[in-house]
């Protein structure tokens, strides 16, 4: 049921994998020992992290856990050994479940008001909730680096401590359930949404990386080299700048991550690199011979944290493979850089989706049984209309172009609702902008009806589109961050 579901729990059909077609069987389920831990705070419970494999006993191609296990495979085979680290951004309010379906998710109540980064007297006066997070994770076998408030009210940024990528993996899942919980036995909620509120930064999950040779050193490392950057750490950023607008997708899986890609909201837009340079995508940074690596700023705190690491390692590899340059660092503001200079990113889920359809170093990578749309849905659509156009059968709505046109003038279709509406019949049109059902008999109505405004939305333009208030200068989440529209996932 895992795969056939998505996170609002709507059922959809993967056929020939998991769907209504096949009665969402199980799958097989093996436990890894190694993953064994207490919960501190349920006392006499333990976890372990399972893998999923198919009835013969595969490895389960689109298992999140196994694509990045078969990453790693290909890490070990050119010889290197993968440490990672994730760090956190994320939100807490001071709301329950039940407060916040109350409010509708609007004028939520934050841990602590104000924008206060870094702050000892936030942190401080928080200290039980700080505390809990800090020492429950060492109990729980997350052992973290650092825990201080980021800027904005009631954000919090944790950094793990580095490990083997695979027990890396498995801590950053860990941590966000864990801090979840956490908070909502003290009555708290935390959110790893990328971007909850648009008129306040998002949330990040960026991934921190380096490769260690068979002797056991760092093969970023270079004494002497510019910025101490080894040829392998050159090629593997020109690798995860080439491949990143590619596999966006699995880095950024919801609606929601692409609107955390904003310029200027410390989130890159471009596929771009420098060295301790935080407005692009990888920033080098040099370090000494244990800490020098590379710090992969595209991920946001919703990623699933296995399928964000095998993309970004997976790319890397790729570009050593291929003995990839970059460019030169950008040295400035990569947002003010010139046109053209990067190429830029995916701008939606449906765009970033279509480019990894494309993609044959994501299939490559990946492999083709990953790569066919079967963990993301919306990729095969995507893919029926795309090889639809080019034979000239679908058009550009996925759709036979005969279709469209008797659709277009069919009763009850787009043209003719708007013709009832300019003739004066408002009919079924009108009737949703009042906000209830059509009845029988609305298209035969006559009079003009006006339309009324949604409650807290304003409109773009006379034929915009809806959306929040606040997304714009002088809406109510302008003038006060904390009236937040609804979430969007």
């Amino acid at each position: 049921m895992v795969f056939g579901w998505d996170i609002n729990d709507e059922l959809y059909d993967r056929p020939g994998f998991t769907g209504a077609d096949s009665g969402y069987p199980d799958l097989l389920a093996r436990v890894d020992l190694d993953t064994l831990r207490f919960i501190p705070w349920e006392p006499g419970a333990a976890l372990f992290v399972i893998d999923f494999h198919q009835v013969d006993g595969q490895p389960l191609p689109v298992g999140p856990r196994q694509v990045l296990r078969r990453v790693l495979e290909r890490a070990r085979a050119m010889g290197f050994t993968v440490r990672a680290s994730v760090e956190y951004e994320y939100f807490i309010f001071d709301e329950t479940p039940q407060t916040l379906r109350a409010k509708g998710f609007r004028g939520l109540t934050p841990l602590t008001p104000g924008m206060f980064g870094y702050s000892v007297l936030r942190a401080s006066s928080q200290a039980e909730l700080v505390h809990a997070i800090f020492d429950g994770m060492a109990a729980y076998g997350v052992p973290l680096e650092g825990l201080h408030t980021e800027t904005g009210p009631g954000v919090y940024e944790t950094a793990i401590k580095h490990d083997e990528a695979l027990a890396a993996a498995d801590k950053a899942a860990l941590f966000k359930t864990g801090v979840k919980e956490i908070a909502a036995r003290r009555g708290k909620t935390a959110t790893f949404m990328a971007k909850w509120n648009p008129a306040l930064p998002g949330c990040s999950g960026h991934l921190h990386l380096s490769l260690w040779d068979e002797g056991g050193a760092n093969a970023f490392y270079a004494a002497g080299e510019p910025d101490a950057a080894s040829r392998t750490a050159r090629q593997f950023i020109a690798g995860q700048v080439a491949l990143m607008p590619d596999l966006c997708v699995l880095v950024c899986p919801t609606i929601n991550s692409y609107k955390r890609l904003v310029p200027g909201a410390w989130a890159p837009t471009t596929a771009s690199w420098g060295v301790e340079n935080r407005t692009a995508a990888v920033r080098w940074i040099p370090g000494s011979v244990k800490s020098s690596r590379v710090e992969y700023r595209l991920a946001p705190a919703d990623a699933n944290p296995y399928l964000a690491l095998a993309a970004a390692l997976a790319s890397g590899l790729w570009g050593i493979e291929r003995g990839l340059e970059p460019d030169e660092p950008y040295p400035g503001n990569v947002y003010n850089a010139p046109p053209g200079r990067f190429a830029p990113l995916p701008v939606s889920l449906e765009e970033a989706t279509a480019r990894m359809l494309e993609s044959a170093p994501a299939r490559e990578l990946l492999g083709e049984a990953f790569a066919v749309p079967l963990l993301f849905p919306h990729l095969d659509p995507l893919r029926r209309r795309r090889a639809g156009r080019a034979s000239g059968r679908v058009g550009a709505r996925g759709l036979p172009p005969a279709a469209r046109r008797r659709r277009r003038g069919a009763p009850g279709g787009r043209a003719a609702r708007s013709r009832d509406w300019h003739a004066g019949r408002g009919g079924r049109s009108a009737a949703r902008l009042r906000g209830r059902r059509a009845k029988p008999g609305d298209s035969e109505r006559g009079g003009r009806r006006r339309r009324l405004p949604r409650r807290g939305l304003r409109r773009r333009g006379r034929r915009g589109r809806w959306e929040s208030a606040g997304r714009g200068q002088g809406g109510p989440a302008a003038r006060d961050p904390l009236r937040a529209a609804r979430p969007v996932r």
